[in-house]
């Protein structure tokens, strides 16, 4: 039997191969991006899946320097998961007692219920006076601290590296049960469809048509079902009319 081929390494592969790995580094955010407004902002804007990673949520940004009343959020959009406005307030440097008051004025001018502050540090104040909000208003309203930070490994390209420091109480928890509610909203509107399809064919001409079908028909795909309709959806009860 001939020999095997000898294998020949990189010198990359040799290094790796030898345990030489290299060292993240971390960096000054300004170095990436020098002014918050006009080159973090717009980033962010255009990187939303970043955001969304670190919260663990689908988030839609749509607009920068949003307007509210006389001053202006640095990005408004959507928190898909949980169906509301969303709100971020950046900057670039640690927090202050003046952007504290600037997230609950833009949260307040725009019906947000998740509102983001963003900044490279966090004096322990600031956090927990977000963790205060977190336990009044439950989980109709949701505030997150993140941390902005910036990595490198040897020469490589900088990279974004955010980081949660305050959330609500049992937050994946919540995020979970809404990932979960919205799956199987999803896979019961078609059966409301088909059922209700089929219950206004089966009633044309018969005493349910007309005024008595209009007032008690809900829209097809609506979940507040009355037990023996849903019933019927699941196959424990006949219908009592003919044509199904």
């Amino acid at each position: 039997m001939p020999a095997p081929a000898e294998v020949k390494l990189t010198e990359d592969e040799e290094a790796t191969s030898t345990g030489q790995l290299g060292k993240l580094q971390a960096l000054d955010p300004r170095t990436v991006w020098a002014h918050e407004a006009h080159q973090f902002t717009p980033w962010l804007l255009d990187n939303a899946d970043s955001l969304a990673e670190v919260l663990g949520i689908d988030v839609e940004l749509t607009a920068a320097e949003h307007p509210v009343g006389g001053f202006a959020l640095d990005l408004v959009g959507r928190d898909l998961t949980n169906n509301c406005v969303l709100i971020v307030e950046n900057q670039l440097t640690p927090t202050d007692h003046g952007h504290l008051g600037q997230i609950l004025t833009y949260a307040a001018g725009t019906d947000a219920h998740t509102i983001v502050w963003m900044a490279t540090a966090f004096r322990e104040e600031h956090r927990q006076a977000l963790d205060y909000l977190n336990d009044l208003t439950g989980e109709y309203v949701r505030f997150f601290d993140i941390e902005i930070g910036v990595v490198s490994i040897g020469a490589s390209e900088p990279a974004p590296l955010f980081k949660l420091r305050a959330q609500p109480n049992d937050w994946h928890a919540q995020v979970a049960a809404a990932t979960k509610t919205t799956s199987q909203q999803a896979g019961e509107a078609p059966l409301y469809q088909s059922f209700w399809t089929q219950f206004s064919n089966a009633s044309k001409g018969s005493a349910l048509d007309g005024q008595t079908l209009r007032s008690r028909r809900r829209p097809a795909g609506s979940p507040c079902l009355p037990v023996h309709r849903r019933a019927v959806l699941r196959g424990k009860l006949r219908p009592r009319w003919k044509a199904w």
